[in-house]
């Protein structure tokens, strides 16, 4: 069972370079993106340069914009493209640098052998939560109702709802980028009033965690899905958080008899007072009972600094 890695990540070069090293097999590949305002020195002075995407292939992503998406498909692009070189069958798994192996590389691949090829990524169809008025039913494009601009450098977003309101969101502490505003604005309402309706896009539309475990054969009509629709890229531009439901929407459209299971990422967090969502040593209990279930493969979100007793700990078990 061979097994590549697309990990996205900004931060913590010290936390990637010890998962990589508990991944590293002759069965795995790494293929990883660093976001590219970032200094890409302290990942490549811990890592092997060769598991990197090349400089000038880097996107600058954004917290809930389309460029997380992009960032994705690049690197299910290389991953396939090695792929096809050498003809082999597997999954690709694409997964955070704040994510941990919380199993052995022996039995992430027994798991993944037993299930193939089922795809893992988590699913609500928005028929189930459309009843709700929370800004979770917003993150899916058939809301229909409010859409989002995002910018550059900040958090800050414009919720859109057509012939209705323009407004702020997600400001409190974050730079307001005027600039960008005037320029991007225009086109956004352009595209929203043209014959080209979001709901020109008659999926099923589903919201998900990011992460995902993807069969070859699936990633590869994920990408010529998209390819041969261009739309869909375009329209995730104006989607608040396109990266939990964008691709997810497409395999449910394109992988309806291939079986579908939760993804592998343990995301339970613990919001702390200082708003923080990062497990730390701390949460050591917490961590413990999370590793008894056999279908969790990873957990996030750790850190090299805070979580280092932790990670120590999770090594020992898994190399049981």
């Amino acid at each position: 069972m061979k097994i590549s890695y697309c990990i996205l990540t900004y931060n913590d070069p010290e936390l990637l370079s010890r998962a990589v090293k508990k991944l590293e097999s002759p069965d795995v590949y790494f293929f990883i993106h660093i976001q590219k305002s970032v200094d890409i020195k302290p990942f490549k002075a811990l890592i092997p340069e060769q598991y990197f995407i090349d400089d000038d292939e880097r996107i600058d992503t954004v917290w809930g914009d389309i460029t997380c998406v992009e960032a994705s498909l690049l690197l299910m692009k290389k991953a396939l493209e090695r792929n096809r070189k050498v003809g082999e069958g597997g999954y690709m798994i694409l997964t955070s640098g704040s994510d941990y192996p919380v199993k052995s590389n022996m039995y992430i691949r027994e798991y993944l052998y037993k299930k193939y090829p089922a795809n893992f990524f988590a699913f609500a169809d928005f028929k189930q939560l459309a009843f709700r008025k929370s800004k979770f039913s917003k993150m899916c494009f058939a809301n229909r109702d409010n859409y989002w601009l995002s910018f550059p450098h900040t958090k800050f977003k414009l919720e859109i709802k057509p012939f209705c309101f323009i407004r702020p969101r997600c400001f409190k502490g974050q730079r307001i980028p005027i600039k960008e505003i005037f320029l991007k604005l225009p086109k956004a309402l352009g595209f929203f009033f043209t014959p080209k309706k979001i709901g020109k896009l008659n999926f099923e539309w589903c919201i998900s965690e990011t992460w995902m475990e993807l069969a070859y054969p699936t990633a590869d009509k994920l990408i010529k899905y998209i390819e041969e629709n261009p739309y869909i890229m375009e329209a995730g531009k104006y989607i608040h958080n396109p990266e939990k439901c964008l691709l997810q929407t497409v395999i449910n459209t394109v992988e309806k008899d291939i079986p579908r299971k939760n993804y592998l990422v343990n995301c339970e967090q613990r919001l702390r007072k200082n708003g923080s969502l990062e497990i730390t040593d701390d949460d050591c209990e917490f961590v413990k009972e999370k590793l008894k279930a056999p279908d969790w493969l990873f957990m996030r979100k750790f850190s090299s600094d805070k979580s280092k007793t932790l990670l120590d700990f999770i090594d020992k078990e898994t190399e049981k």
